[in-house]
This record gives structure tokens, C-alpha cells and sequence, in this order.
């Protein structure tokens, strides 16, 4: 029996099944997918990077960063450092030119710190990825994957309270702050900022002052072994300090070496030979050179400057100071208080009760060659660390030149005659002062040189009292006292030393005699130079000003 078929069923029919068609409509639906997360993925990533950077520092800023340099203080040959002024706040820093730093050194910091630094945009993708799954396993920010200009950005251009917390934002903000970074400055420039700027232990910013403070050398003296222990410690400079922990620096410092062979700059030989290098390490007990001295021109520098391009200004300060002189005197004043001068006639100074003594030597421009403030810096007992030459005291019979010399320009002379003989001066609380001479003897009519040669009281009292206490004061602070402001305060045992007075100025005072009456204002600095050589402050030769014979 025939069949009857419709017309169109023959369309109507299922079609066959195609594993080729169904493949590629899977390929196209996952394309499709891949295609919207890529477009979701730039649109969250494009998001996250203008949200978190809307407010970042410029990356130009970079540019004109002026990192803190230590300053130094120099004795008068220009070459003897005395003192390095570390910042209080801070550490010791010198900038040095990119050239300047050893081609290993930099090698080793790459390899160990940043491997695809050459080739990366600043941040280190896979590395964020890979940081990012182990702080997940571990519950805590156990890697951070920061490449070294993220770590340059971090510690020049994010604010103290930013680059110390720990959170995903700051990544986040590092990372995109990183990258603008890379696109304005040379790989060369970011690498040179981070050498001189980055943190290596011991209060050391940047390789010059790491170089100095572990081997008392410059950084571009600096060989193979050193260069790659100095290159590992960033990492954690605190623990890894190779004076505290030698053990943990070398363990370092081979990482640092496996590195370099890896990315083709050491062969494995040569690494091994490295590793197994002795080091020696400069000692880090330095005494202070002239401490009394250099603590004077510390606080001089301080009210010049102020303090923070003092510590952080990278001076260069030349001073006065002579040390071949200033040991003298040092050896001068040990001597006479601990042992005397028997050869001289004189017998200890501790024996009469004097535990402490100082000097100051001045070159006749003013220029202070030695100053020794104590007889030890470090003896608490005498409180050492106390500057006798600047604390007023007083001086005894050493103003009696000061007296005649008012007197001279009064219109007294050498042979002026002045009775040596009991005298008394009604005071006004009823008492009466009656000066003696140190013999207790009454010596007669004396000429003025010889008064003033045997250091005679009572002629001195005469003299002041014809000068007048004021008039004695004016010439005393012209001839360089810069104490005795209150003359009202004073009488006649002035001229005996009842006032007090600094030894420095008391010093100046006979080198303004000793110029024939001219006097100089003590000098103490020399030359002055900032970080980059320019010349703030040098010490001319000043004629000074006439005091005496005017």
C-alpha cells in the first residue's frame, strides 16, 4: 500500500548531528566568554587603577628628591674627620654619582632584588600573583613581590604613615605609583636613586654610608665579596647586620651569589671563591677627635644653619682646629693637673685640690688651633663632658691687664705711680672692703709696670676705681669678654676676678693685646660647602678692629 506524504516533511525532519558544528559553537561560546571577562577584567583592572590613583604623588616628584646627606666635620687639613652628624631622626647618607657605584654592587642588587628589573614596568605581575596566593595560604602578608622601584616609590614618594602599613590598598597604590614612575624616568636613574636612598643596617642610607660603615671604605673601593654581602642586606638590614649576625649576613649574601649565577652574571666557580672571601670590617669604636671642640662647632653650625641642613645638608665644614697642637695641649693640661711640672717648679694641681683644667690656643687671626675642654671627655666624675673653656668662671688676676689698660687710655704710663698701702672702701650694707696682696705685705709707691708685673691687689684697686667699673666693662667686652653684662652687679673686686668670664674670651683678650690692641673675633670654621660643592660660609682674613690706642 502506498504511502501518502506530506508536502514540506521531508524539511521538517530533525537534522543529523555535527560533533564538528557542535565543537565550534563551543569554541565561539567560549571566546565569546573569554572575551567578556577580558573586557570585565580591563574594565575592574582600568577601575582599581584610577580609583587608587587618583590621588597619588607625581611621579616627577622623584626628580627633584633631595635625600638627607650626612655632614661632616673636618679639621683644618680638610682630610681628618672629627665628627659625622648623623640626622636624629634618620642615618648617615652620602649621595654618590651612578658611575661612581661598582658595576658588581649593582649587578647583585638586581639579581637579588629584582631579577627582571630591565625588563619589568615597575611592578612585577606573576611576582603580585604569586605574593598574593601565598598570603592567602598563609592568612597574613607573608611576601610582598615588591620590585625595586616599588620600593623606591615607597620609601621617597609615600607619606611615613602610608609606606608602613600593610595592607592591599598600599600594594595596590605602590604598584600603580610604580609603574607611572617607569614610564617617566630610565631604568639607570630609578636604579641610581634607589642605591643612594635605600635603608643597609647600622644607621647607613644608601651604599657610600653602608660601604663606610661595614669597611670603612668608599663604595667604589669596594670589592667583589663586599659588594655582595652589601647588596643582600635590604632585605631586612635590622637582623641581617653582618656585625650582629655574620652568620645570617653570609647565608645572604649566598642567596645573593645563587642569584647572579642564575641570571648569568657570576659563573658558579666564581661564586663559590666570593662566598668563601674573608671580610674584614672596620671597627665601629671611633672616638670623637677634640670632643670639646667639635661639639663647639656642632652648636655654632646649629644656630648658623639650624638643624635641619645640619644634619641633613650634607655639610662639608673645614675647621681651625691644628691637631698636632691640640694633642699638646691635651697632654699639657693631663700633665699639670695629674702630675705637675717638676722640672718647672710646679707640683700637681690635684694635690692643691684641682681635679680639672683646660685650654685654648689661639693663632693671632683669631683662629682657635686647640681647645681642650677637660682633662677627659669621658671621666663623669669630673663631669668630663662639660667645656671648662666656655662655662664662665672666675679668673682671678687676669683681668688686672684689662684694668691698666683702661687706665693707659685714661691718660696713665708704665712709670704712673700708685701707692701700694692699706686702703678700705665703705660698702653699703655697713661692711668695708679692705683688699690685701696675696704676700699680705704693703709694698709702697709702684710704678704701674712693676704693679701690674708682680700682680699687686691693692695698685689694681686703685686703678679700677680711677677707670670706673663701667668704663673697665666697656673695654673688657671690646677687647672680647662677652660676659660681665651687668655691670651694676660689680664693684671694685672686678678687677681681682670677683666676675665671672669664659676662657675662650679670656684668651682672646690677651691675643688682642699680644696684635697690639686689634682685636679678632675667635674663629672656629673655616669653610663651609653643601652636598653639591657650593661655598656657604669661608673665613676671610678679617684686619679686625683697633681696641687699644685708639
Amino acid at each position: 500500500m502506498a504511502r501518502l506524504i506530506q508536502p514540506g516533511a521531508a524539511r521538517r525532519a530533525r537534522p543529523k548531528f555535527s560533533i564538528g558544528r557542535f565543537l565550534w559553537r563551543l569554541v565561539l561560546a567560549f571566546v565569546k566568554l573569554t572575551l567578556l571577562f577580558v573586557a570585565l577584567a580591563s574594565g575592574a583592572a582600568a577601575a582599581i587603577y584610577y580609583y587608587y590613583g587618583r590621588d597619588l604623588p607625581d611621579p616627577a616628584a622623584i626628580g627633584r628628591y633631595r635625600p638627607a646627606e650626612t655632614s661632616r666635620i673636618y679639621a683644618r687639613d680638610g682630610q681628618t674627620l672629627l665628627m659625622e652628624l648623623v640626622d636624629p631622626l634618620g642615618g648617615r647618607r652620602t649621595v654618590v654619582p651612578f658611575d661612581k657605584i661598582p658595576q658588581s654592587l649593582k649587578d647583585a642588587t638586581v639579581a637579588v632584588e629584582d631579577s627582571d628589573f630591565y625588563r619589568n614596568p615597575g611592578v612585577d605581575i606573576r611576582g603580585i600573583a604569586r605574593a598574593l596566593l601565598q598570603n592567602y595560604e598563609a592568612g597574613e602578608v607573608v611576601s610582598g613581590a615588591s620590585t625595586i622601584t616599588m620600593q623606591l616609590v615607597r620609601n621617597v614618594l609615600l607619606s611615613p604613615e602610608e609606606r608602613t602599613s600593610v595592607t592591599l590598598e598600599r600594594k595596590l597604590r605602590e604598584a600603580i605609583l610604580a609603574f607611572r614612575v617607569s614610564r617617566e624616568y630610565s631604568k639607570d636613574q630609578i636604579l641610581a636613586l634607589y642605591l643612594n636612598e635605600v635603608y643597609y643596617g647600622n644607621q647607613a642610607y644608601g651604599v657610600e654610608a653602608a660601604a663606610q660603615a661595614y669597611f670603612g671604605k668608599h663604595v667604589w673601593e669596594l670589592t667583589l665579596p663586599e659588594a655582595t654581602l652589601i647588596a643582600g642586606l635590604p632585605q631586612s638590614p635590622t637582623r641581617l647586620n653582618p656585625l650582629t649576625n655574620f652568620e645570617g649576613a653570609k647565608e645572604r649574601q649566598r642567596v645573593t651569589l645563587e642569584q647572579m649565577v642564575k641570571n648569568g652574571y657570576l659563573a658558579p666557580g666564581q661564586a663559590e671563591e666570593v662566598l668563601r672571601a674573608p671580610l674584614t670590617f672596620a671597627p665601629q669604636d671611633v672616638g670623637i677627635v677634640a670632643p670639646h671642640f667639635t661639639f663647639y662647632v656642632r652648636q655654632l653650625l646649629e644656630e648658623r644653619y639650624g638643624p635641619d641642613l645640619l644634619y641633613r645638608g650634607g655639610l662639608r665644614v673645614v675647621t681651625s682646629i691644628d691637631l698636632h697642637w691640640q694633642q699638646v695641649a691635651e697632654e699639657i693640661v693631663r700633665r699639670r693637673i695629674r702630675e705637675g711640672a717638676p722640672e718647672e717648679g710646679y707640683s700637681a694641681l690635684r694635690d692643691r685640690g684641682a681635679t680639672n683644667g683646660g685650654a685654648v690656643m689661639l693663632a693671632p687671626n683669631g683662629q682657635i688651633i686647640a681647645m681642650v675642654g677637660s682633662v677627659d671627655y669621658n671621666d663623669a666624675s669630673i663631669d668630663g663632658q662639660v667645656n671648662v673653656t666656655l662655662a664662665p668662671r672666675q679668673p682671678g688676676s687676669a683681668l688686672k691687664p684689662v684694668v691698666y689698660a683702661a687706665a693707659l687710655q685714661r691718660g696713665w704710663t708704665p712709670a704712673t705711680i700708685i701707692w701700694d698701702t692699706p686702703v678700705q672702701y665703705p660698702a653699703g650694707d655697713g661692711t668695708v672692703y679692705e683688699p690685701r696682696n696675696y704676700d699680705d705685705r704693703f709694698h709702697g709707691p709702684q710704678r704701674l709696670r712693676m704693679a701690674l708685673a708682680n700682680s699687686l691687689n691693692i695698685p689694681a684697686i686703685r686703678a679700677i676705681e680711677f677707670v670706673g667699673v663701667d668704663e673697665f666693662v666697656e673695654l673688657a667686652h671690646r677687647m672680647g669678654i662677652t660676659t660681665l653684662n651687668d655691670p651694676t652687679r660689680y664693684g671694685l673686686p672686678l678687677a681681682l676676678g670677683a666676675g665671672e668670664v669664659r676662657l675662650l674670651d679670656l684668651t682672646n683678650v690677651y691675643n688682642t693685646i699680644r696684635n697690639g690692641g686689634r682685636f679678632r673675633e675667635p674663629v672656629a670654621i673655616l669653610k663651609v660647602t653643601d652636598a653639591r660643592g657650593q661655598v656657604l660660609e669661608m673665613a676671610g682674613d678679617d684686619p679686625g678692629r683697633q681696641v687699644l690706642g685708639e
